[in-house]
């Protein structure tokens, strides 16, 4: 009996040993706590304990999103102990204390899972598990805009948000201040299916005028805001337009004319046209008159005997209106009158490369002037509209333009244009309002030239002696073909009026002369000039011709020297011969 109960006791034993062995081994797990940060930012993997016994040891190994585990190192006895150093988390893995990991400067490759196996000092383990996400920073977007269409009540507008970068990222947005959902009512917007698209209705009356797009991954988050007031503007009132006018042609039935509506000022508008009064419309045949595309040009063949002399252009948006007549009969006068409208030919302007040049307008002093508008027109090239002066303010339609740094207003009337160029060379076209509605029209043909070159001259001798000098003197220069060449000697030299003793050729460029010493200066100057400057050099013939005379000369005297020798000493042979014969004839 009693080796019965000792054998159970034994295997119970045994079972219960094997059992909370098992047990003991199994190591408890926590709940897996989510962190997510962004690239370069600190990770603090904190692990809570909740048991009151003493923990010895704490290792942490990394499971990375791909490859294979690795083992960071363990905390024991206050010491941190990395098993490798030359991993990817290197230098970047420190114990704060002894339950907690730092990891600096983050890497998106540092994504993964890290579980702290803790040891306390009754033997028991349990695993803490930490699921690390590096993002990226969210960029600042943008937000771009397309106006559909602006009515009195509110408008139309297509809104897109551009987010850029790596990684994923939610594009959302909000309205007002502070930030709330748009909203399920789908009457004032709608959604593309990517979320970066907003179209949407919006009602002036509305209190929210500000549409917020927010963008974000889940450790950042970037907005950016836009006015709805700014994208959408009320309808600015319509200024007084103005009719300027050209008459083509008049004949004893009629006269063809041109009518141009002049409407200025921002947001859009409408020009349209109408006739008699009340104002009805032009009528759809075409025989009488054309419209241009943009409906401010009316091109029409007016019949005297028609009834309707009045011609009205209507400027309007949808908030406002105004419009302005004109009587046919004052531009179309009977027979007797003036057939055509006189023009005053351009006012010619030269400037130097570099330079300036002023394009003054010749406005009586008494006459109040509203409005210029300055246009040019390069050679070759399309119109320009350069600057606009109103109320006193110089306006530059085009700042960015080669004109807008380069142009300035001395006064009302004179627009000044600085650091000329050969491409500014063209015509300003300039539109003159006044205070009376008249509009004049002016133009400034306007030529650059370079600055002319130094030139050189050249001489030829053909001939020369002691009383005349044959030469040439040739004039040049490296300028191009807008240079004049002159010469002069104390007065003028002209082709015209050339005398027997010089003559011009070669375009006034070379000057042939049969100059004598005793009958002219001996200095001659060549001018080079274009209209804006001129550059002279002088050349002096006595030099040249009084050396070629000098050595003519010294060859003559040369001659005569060697005769002379020659001479002499025939005569001293002939001497020395006699005085031998007498002194033989002595001897003998």
């Amino acid at each position: 009996m009693g080796g019965r109960r000792f054998k159970f006791l034994l295997r119970f034993g045994i079972v219960i040993n094997l059992l909370f062995g098992f047990v003991s081994n199994r190591v408890p797990k926590t709940p897996t706590i989510q962190l997510n940060r962004i690239l370069e930012e600190s990770a603090l993997l904190s692990v809570h304990i909740t048991s009151n016994n003493t923990v010895s040891i704490v290792k942490w190994i990394f499971h990375p999103r791909q490859g294979e585990a690795n083992d960071l190192g363990r905390f024991s006895n206050g010491t941190w102990e990395r098993w490798n150093k030359s991993d990817s988390l290197g230098q970047r893995l420190e114990m704060v204390d002894g339950t907690t990991l730092k990891i600096s400067n983050l890497v998106v490759k540092d994504s993964g899972n890290y579980t702290a196996y803790v040891t306390f000092s009754t033997g028991v383990t349990e695993s803490h598990t930490f699921s690390l996400t590096v993002y990226e920073p969210v960029r600042e977007p943008q937000v771009t805009h397309k106006l559909i269409s602006n009515a009195p009540d509110g408008c139309n507008v297509s809104l897109r948000c551009q987010a850029s970068g790596k990684g994923d990222f939610r594009v959302s947005w909000k309205r007002g201040n502070p930030l709330r959902a748009l909203g399920e009512s789908p009457n004032w917007h709608q959604l593309c299916d990517s979320g970066e698209d907003l179209h949407l209705f919006w009602h002036r009356n509305a209190s929210d005028a500000n549409i917020t797009c927010l963008v974000s991954n889940p450790a950042d988050q970037k907005n950016i805001s836009i006015n709805l007031l700014s994208l959408c503007p009320a309808e600015e009132p319509v200024r007084e337009p103005q009719v300027t006018h050209k008459l083509i042609s008049n004949m004893p039935d009629g006269c063809n004319v041109t009518l141009r509506c002049q409407a200025s000022g921002k947001g859009d508008f409408r020009v349209s046209w109408k006739r008699g009064n009340p104002l009805r419309a032009l009528g759809e045949s075409p025989d009488w008159h054309q419209l241009s595309d943009s409906g401010e040009d009316l091109h029409l063949f007016w019949h005297r005997n028609t009834s309707d002399a009045n011609i009205t252009c209507l400027v309007s948006n949808p908030a406002d209106q105004k419009n302005i007549s004109i009587n046919l009969l004052s531009l179309c006068p009977a027979e007797g009158a003036a057939q055509f409208p006189a023009q005053d030919p351009p006012n010619q302007l030269h400037g130097i490369l570099g330079g300036s040049v002023l394009f003054r307008l010749n406005v009586p002093p008494w006459k109040r002037v509203d409005e210029v508008e300055w246009k040019f027109t390069p050679t070759g090239g399309q119109p320009l509209l350069v600057a606009e002066f109103a109320e006193g303010k110089l306006r530059k339609p085009h700042p960015s333009n080669s004109f807008g740094p380069r142009v300035e207003m001395v006064d009302e009337t004179t627009l000044k244009m600085k650091d000329l160029t050969m491409a500014d060379s063209g015509v300003m076209d300039v539109r003159v309002r006044f205070a009376s509605s008249v509009i004049v029209e002016s133009f400034f043909n306007l030529i650059v030239h370079e600055p002319v070159p130094s030139p050189q001259i050249n001489h030829q001798i053909v001939s020369s002696t002691a009383n005349r000098c044959n030469v040439t003197l040739h004039c040049r220069t490296s300028g191009k073909s807008d240079l004049h060449f002159s010469w002069g000697n104390r007065n003028p030299l002209r082709t015209s009026e050339a005398l027997e003793w010089y003559r011009l050729t070669n375009d006034d460029k070379d000057l042939h002369l049969s100059w004598r010493p005793n009958t002219s200066d001996s200095i001659f100057t060549c001018l080079v000039s274009n209209p804006v400057d001129q550059k002279n050099i002088s050349f002096d013939v006595f030099n040249i011709c009084q050396d070629e005379a000098q050595d003519g000369c010294s060859c003559f005297s040369w001659v005569r020297t060697a005769m002379v020798v020659g001479l002499g000493l025939q005569v001293a042979t002939i001497i020395s011969l006699n005085v031998l014969e007498r002194k033989v004839g002595d001897q003998c």
